[in-house]
């Protein structure tokens, strides 16, 4: 059953069709100005109240021990060897040094295998290596490599894949406060697409996937 009110507009419309499309011309006139300086919340977080307890909570545990969203993007590899390949690592380090410089990324805010440190030494000094440095190149290197991340274990579930032929690796950025969301995606996205396009290795370029992942990429579609 139709209302009342929307049978006596809609006739009104009907009747006067001039008038209803100037007067939604002149209502579209008036809100330009504010449109333009319209801006589009996608944090999750303003949908709820401020003050609603679990709010106040999270904030506070995130303060506490410095939480933060994060971007993650992973990388796959459908060869026999996983990520261990050196054109896989060389990716993953040129993606992690590549994600360092974007704008508004505070030093230590990308976390993957290239930025962690292993139990090696650099010769002379009590400074340790990378897990990528130097990067492997031969088979006996990917697989001494290898061998030592399945030992440490703190790695599976978190920077590599848990599956047996270790498929992915992770690299992870964490999202400063305040920071425009879109932007930083759109920046961690083109770094992708130019090392990508670096690769020398086309074969190893096409049995690739990149992936980018999170509440911020979500966020900003």
């Amino acid at each position: 059953m139709t209302h009342p009110l929307a049978h006596t507009l809609s006739r009104f419309a009907i009747a006067r069709p001039r008038v209803v499309f100037a007067a939604f011309a002149l209502l579209t006139l008036a809100l330009a100005p504010g449109l333009a300086r319209l801006r589009v919340d996608t944090d999750g977080n303003a949908l709820v109240p401020e003050g609603a307890p679990e709010v106040l909570v999270d904030r506070a545990v995130r303060a506490r021990f410095d939480l933060r969203d994060v971007v993650a993007v992973v990388v796959e590899a459908r060869g026999a060897n996983g990520v261990f390949e050196t054109a896989v690592l060389e990716l993953v380090e040129a993606l992690t040094r590549e994600f360092e410089r974007i704008d508004g990324l505070a030093p230590g805010e990308v976390t993957s295998l290239a930025t962690e440190r292993a139990d090696r030494v650099v010769p002379g000094r009590l400074e340790f290596r990378g897990w990528l440095d130097p990067l492997p190149r031969t088979r006996e290197d990917l697989a001494a490599l290898r061998a030592s991340l399945d030992q440490v274990g703190i790695f599976a579930g978190t920077l590599l894949s848990t599956d047996a032929q270790r498929s992915a690796t992770a690299i992870l950025v964490r999202v400063p406060p305040g920071v425009d969301r879109p932007q930083l995606v759109r920046a961690i996205e083109a770094a992708i697409l130019r090392c990508e396009s670096a690769m020398s290795d086309a074969s190893a370029r096409d049995s690739l996937s990149v992936h980018v992942v999170g509440a911020p990429v979500v966020e900003s579609l």
